[in-house]
């Protein structure tokens, strides 16, 4: 990932403050429906992206100050995210499902999580968020943006060897999954939108979304057993099927993987 051209440190920097902005806004409703948690999450992985751009070039206590208010605020939402990833990832288990049997699972354990949808608050978050300071603009340089990006790149190229290989476990294929999404958001933010980068940026949103999939499969595995008044059979059906579908998702990430981190 070379010869790229970069906006200038000022356009940046007025991106990341837009995006602190529209997080302390956005957060400001004390119940926001399951889209509102999603955008929040979005935008604070985006400054993330940022940050990791630049932390290791300016005072690396402020940096990492900043991010741990980020994260602080992003954790917030975890299990109002998991929630809805369990709904969503069952939804979706609905339509690919061939059995009778499967289906009527999946519409039980549907019925089941809607009826134990509960309501998110996050005052802690929002105070978090209002709290956050505008984003650090100390010695910002697109010398720093390259070396950053470069960085996120080698760790990418670096996690993207287990999935190429056939790695099959969820956690360390969540944490490729982090990376990329820094990449992406990275590349999108930073960059100039070139032909190229265009192009390099819809990959790592197709794998992104791939490695995305089967993290949200492991997280149906983790939490659908311990979900009150879920029938055991039921939840042994959606497995079954779950194990089908990660699979498929895992092969795809491994080839889209390989294409962007070997050029095979």
């Amino acid at each position: 990932m070379h010869n790229l051209r970069f906006r200038p440190a000022d356009a940046i920097a007025a991106e990341a403050e837009a995006l602190r902005r529209r997080l302390r806004q956005a957060l400001r409703a004390q119940m926001p429906a399951a889209r509102t948690i999603h955008r929040l999450r979005v935008i604070c992985k985006r400054l993330r992206s940022l940050v990791r751009l630049c932390r290791h070039h300016a005072s690396d206590k402020l940096w990492r100050r900043y991010d741990h208010a980020l994260r602080t605020v992003a954790a917030a939402f975890a299990a109002a995210r998991d929630r809805k990833v369990l709904h969503d990832t069952v939804t979706l288990l609905l339509t690919q499902a061939r059995s009778q049997r499967t289906q009527a699972a999946c519409k039980r354990v549907l019925a089941q999580l809607r009826r134990q949808q509960r309501v998110t608050c996050l005052r802690d978050a929002a105070a978090e968020a209002l709290a956050l300071a505008p984003f650090p603009t100390e010695a910002l340089t697109v010398k720093q943006f390259d070396r950053g990006l470069q960085r996120t790149h080698r760790r990418c190229r670096k996690l993207a060897r287990y999935a190429i290989a056939g790695g099959t476990d969820a956690a360390q294929l969540h944490v490729l999954r982090k990376q990329v999404k820094y990449l992406g958001y990275q590349l999108e933010l930073a960059a100039v939108p070139t032909s190229a980068v265009v192009l390099q940026h819809k990959q790592l949103a197709t794998l992104g979304s791939q490695l995305g999939f089967i993290n949200d499969l492991a997280v149906l595995e983790q939490q659908l057993p311990v979900v009150a008044g879920i029938n055991a059979a039921d939840a042994v059906l959606i497995a079954t099927l779950a194990a089908r579908l990660q699979r498929q998702a895992q092969e795809r990430a491994a080839r889209l993987a390989t294409l962007l981190f070997t050029g095979k």
